[in-house]
């Protein structure tokens, strides 16, 4: 059966909307948030020709305000732009170490924050592909750049350690998370030349990190 064109273009335009009306249904369940474009002041004492913004000298009444922006911006920070950036930089960066943040600190770190168990494994990685490194280091002697992957290391088994969403998905994970930062932080105590601001700012998280657990399982276990 032969269509005319306008049946042709009738059929597209309705495949096409049912398109967009399942994408809409799908970003009511789970909204996401790809570009954000945030005008904060239409004040402006230039007259750009090309600009579409409907800028002046007066004062909108309806301008949004400061605290307005704050509360805005912040409810932007509880999205999953993270866990996206996390993402993409697993996927195409070939810095390892932008790779290593990618899993410990941002998809990790923000999984974990939301109650996500998946941010346990994604931390993992992370600090196993530092543990190799590391090693890799050590072998050429690189020493300098070897503790560097150990803070790296510390620092995602303090994630692990820190929350209490870890805590009650595996308790003795949260306490055996905090006796390998400590176990990899004692092994550089003594050598020259690492970053003393950094190991201190460490060691004294593993301490409020142990604090932290002991404050869980009191909680925990009058629950």
């Amino acid at each position: 059966m032969n269509m005319n064109t306008d049946e042709i273009i009738k059929k597209i335009k309705t495949k096409n909307l049912n398109r967009l009306a399942r994408y809409r249904k799908k970003l009511v369940k789970k909204p996401i948030l790809k570009d954000l474009f945030l005008e904060v002041t239409s004040r402006c004492n230039a007259r750009c020709e090309h600009c579409g913004s409907s800028c002046g000298d007066k004062i909108d009444e309806n301008e949004i305000s400061a605290e307005e922006l704050k509360r805005t911006l912040l409810e932007i920070n509880k999205s999953n732009l993270r866990i996206d950036l996390g993402k993409f930089l697993i996927n195409h960066t070939t810095n390892i170490k932008q790779k290593i943040d990618g899993y410990i600190d941002f998809l990790g770190w923000s999984k974990l924050l939301n109650g996500n168990k998946n941010g346990i494994n994604d931390i993992m990685k992370g600090i196993d592909i530092c543990i190799t490194k590391m090693n890799t280091c050590i072998n050429e002697n690189n020493i300098e750049e070897a503790n560097n992957y150990i803070f790296t290391i510390v620092r995602g088994y303090r994630h692990l350690g820190t929350t209490y969403y870890t805590y009650k998905i595996n308790p003795s994970l949260v306490e055996n998370s905090i006796n390998s930062a400590y176990n990899f932080l004692t092994k550089i105590e003594d050598h020259k030349n690492i970053d003393k601001e950094k190991y201190t700012r460490l060691a004294v998280g593993i301490k409020y990190n142990n604090i932290l657990f002991k404050y869980y399982d009191c909680i925990y276990n009058e629950t």
